[in-house]
This record gives structure tokens, C-alpha cells and sequence, in this order.
């Protein structure tokens, strides 16, 4: 919706509805409370975006989560009646072909590459959003991002989502094409990771502070289709050195000339785990923020001798002016 007569200065709203069910049996191979009849979780989300002229820009969203229905009550991710969800600023330079630089200030989501480490966290009702400083360099057809961040709580009532006083991100990550164009793109990070009072499978209570350098090979050919990752972590839990990795492949073959073009994949993933919890030695993996239950997309990650169903309805509303 323009508001000035040059049409640079212009708002947009909209907004997600999203009705899901879901229903497990067997769940955690039938120990504790089951469910019989499933239960259903609501997501409602509206934002308000304000462009002041090519410099500024204003961005608010609020967020509405409940449950319904699950026995023995809802999982931390379930619930949040109504709290901020994004709420920031951004300050950009006058536009360049070549170049363009943005500083964004406030809560706001993060999301990188195949957000296998960083992500929205879209499976779980309730998504994830970062307390943050980035600034966004655009240079040619390349991105860097580099930020310092900390994780908004998820808490039940209204407008309690404080910010995660015990848990740092920070990073740099870029991403662009190769030379050969659509056939090799490349990202290139660094992650940071402080934590207070960490826990793993030792029982020991420390302060963990985590590296991560990764590299991630993508795109496609033809109708082959391809994104290989790989990741290194390193850091000190307490008294421990961490040494931990993880592997990640998945390739596709989308048959084009069938209805419907379906496309064949493969995916593989591999992490490291702790060989003996006495020495001074952690192999364990930390996936950081994933999408759901550590790599998976769902809500939760499914166990062996357990059928899941979900059913899922999602809306989305915009009334946008001269957006591109």
C-alpha cells in the first residue's frame, strides 16, 4: 500500500494460519502416557512491513500458538498464547548495482543453507526467532552475514518470551555461485556457540563454548540435483576438548518428462558420538537450532515400532503494494 506519491514509501501486511493434527502410537516405544486420539495444534501469525524510502525499514510480527487435546499437556514447543515474534530495523546504504549493505537490529528469525544447524524450526508449532545485531552484505551474486545473536525463550503466557540469558550465537556465513554457475554454488561458515549450565550423557553440568566451521556444495545439472554439507566442531565443555562432525548428502533425480515431474532422492547423514564418557575427551555432536528434532522436519523424531499421522492446513494472507 503506497504512501507517498514517488512510491517508495509503502506498507504491507499479512499473515499465516496453520491447523495441524497429529496422532502417534506407540509412542516412545509405548512408555509413559499415550495418546489415543491424537491432538491439534494452531498457528497464527501476522506481520506488519513498513518501507521508509531505499534506507529504512521497519518489520513487526506477532505470533499466537496453542494445543489442544495432548495428553499429559503440551510440549515446549507447543504453546505460546500471544508474544513478538520479529520486531527490527533496518538501516541500508543508498542502492548500488554492485553492492548493497543492510544493518538489522532486533528479534528476528535466522535461517542459513539447508538450516540443518540454523533454522526457523518450522515442524514445532511454535517457531524460532534470535535476539540480534547482522549486518547483510550483497556483493554481486555473493551474501555474507555476519551476526551476534541470542535466543528468544519460548514461554506459555502473553508477551513473557524473554531473551535466552544462557545461550550465545554468533558467526559469519556467505554463500554464492561458482564460475560454472547452477551446476556448483558454495557456502563457507563460521559459528560460534556459548552455553552456560550444558548437560550431556556424562552428567557433568558446564560451561560448553563450541566452534563450527562448515562448507556446504549445491545445485543442479540437468535434472540430477544435489547439496552435500559437511561441518567440523571444536571447542572445551568444562575440562573436556570437543572434537565432533557431521556428513550430509542428499541427491535427487526429478523425471521430467513424467506428470507431475516427481523426483527420486537419496539421503544420507552421518554425526559423531561420545566413545567413553570418562575421558577428557567430547565427540558428541551439537546441532545448535535445527529444524525440528535434531536434523529431522518434523516436530519430533520418529522411534522405532511407532506409526506417526499428521494432517496439516495452512493459509497464508498478503496485501502488499510495490513490493518486489
Amino acid at each position: 500500500m503506497p504512501l507517498n506519491e514517488a512510491g517508495d514509501v509503502y506498507l504491507s501486511l499479512g499473515g499465516d494460519l496453520r491447523e495441524r493434527y497429529e496422532y502417534f502410537h506407540n509412542a516412545q516405544w509405548g512408555q509413559g502416557p499415550q495418546d489415543p486420539d491424537g491432538f491439534l495444534t494452531q498457528r497464527y501469525m501476522a506481520y506488519l512491513d513498513l518501507h521508509l524510502w531505499p534506507w529504512g525499514r521497519f518489520f513487526g510480527q506477532l505470533k499466537s500458538n496453542l494445543e489442544s487435546g495432548r495428553t499429559g499437556g503440551p510440549r515446549p514447543t507447543d504453546r505460546d498464547e500471544l508474544d513478538v515474534h520479529q520486531v527490527f530495523v533496518d538501516l541500508s546504504l543508498p542502492p548500488d548495482p554492485q553492492y548493497a549493505l543492510t544493518l538489522r537490529t532486533g528479534r528476528q528469525e535466522l535461517a542459513y543453507g539447508s538450516q540443518r544447524i540454523i533454522s526457523v524450526r518450522e515442524g514445532p508449532n511454535v517457531r524460532q526467532s534470535f535476539d540480534a545485531v547482522r549486518g547483510i552484505l550483497r556483493y554481486g551474486s555473493w551474501r555474507v552475514d555476519a551476526f551476534v545473536s541470542q535466543p528468544a525463550e519460548t514461554n506459555e503466557g502473553i508477551f513473557d518470551d524473554k531473551t535466552d540469558q544462557k545461550r550465545r550465537l554468533w558467526g559469519v556465513y556467505a554463500v554464492g555461485p561458482s564460475p560454472a554457475g547452477q551446476v556448483l554454488n558454495l557456502d563457507t561458515y563460521y559459528l560460534g556457540f556459548r552455553r552456560q549450565d550444558a548437560k550431556f550423557d556424562t552428567g557433568i553440568i558446564a560451561h560448553e563454548l563450541r566452534h563450527s566451521l562448515g562448507i556446504r556444495l549445491w545445485g543442479r545439472a540437468g535434472d540430477w540435483d544435489y547439496n552435500l554439507e559437511a561441518l567440523d566442531q571444536f571447542g572445551k565443555f568444562g575440562r573436556s576438548e570437543i572434537q565432533a562432525w557431521t556428513a550430509a548428502s542428499d541427491i535427487g533425480y526429478t523425471l521430467s518428462g513424467l506428470p507431475l515431474t516427481p523426483r527420486l532422492g537419496l539421503k544420507a547423514d552421518i554425526i559423531s558420538g561420545d566413545r567413553d564418557r570418562d575421558d577428557r575427551t567430547l565427540g558428541t555432536f551439537n546441532a545448535l537450532f535445527p529444524k525440528g528434532a535434531y536434523f529431522g522436519s518434523g516436530a519430533r523424531a520418529a522411534t522405532t515400532e511407532s506409526t506417526t499421522v499428521r494432517w496439516s492446513c495452512c493459509a497464508r494472507v498478503e496485501r502488499a503494494g510495490l513490493c518486489s
